[in-house]
């Protein structure tokens, strides 16, 4: 079984929209997924040096197979979800996780 995580922000009313096409999207590719709302993060923005927080959502998915290595398409098509949440809300990277191990995009 493989465990993957999306740390989605939810920083202005565009990320309200596009969150409820993700969702249809990654539970149509799992099978589904468990979002968990009202998370919060922090990071240090470079510029100020000062720690920021955000309003975030954790995405929840897990697999039964070996995901990502059993399986590139659906790692591709995990991609391309999150590029497109990079894209539309103009983010400078998206953080996900699968199996412990954290991904930037």
């Amino acid at each position: 079984m493989t465990k993957i995580l999306i740390f989605y922000p939810l920083n202005d009313d565009s990320a309200r929209l596009l969150k409820d096409s993700v969702v249809l999207k990654l539970t149509d590719l799992f099978s589904g997924l468990t979002v968990f709302s009202g998370c919060s993060g922090y990071w240090i923005n470079p510029k100020t040096e000062l720690i920021e927080r955000d309003n975030i959502e954790v995405f929840l998915i897990l697999t039964e197979n070996k995901f990502p290595s059993e399986d590139t398409e659906k790692l591709n098509a995990l991609r391309k979800i999150l590029a497109e949440i990079k894209t539309v809300l103009k983010q400078n990277c998206i953080a996900y996780s699968i199996d412990n191990r954290i991904y930037f995009l």
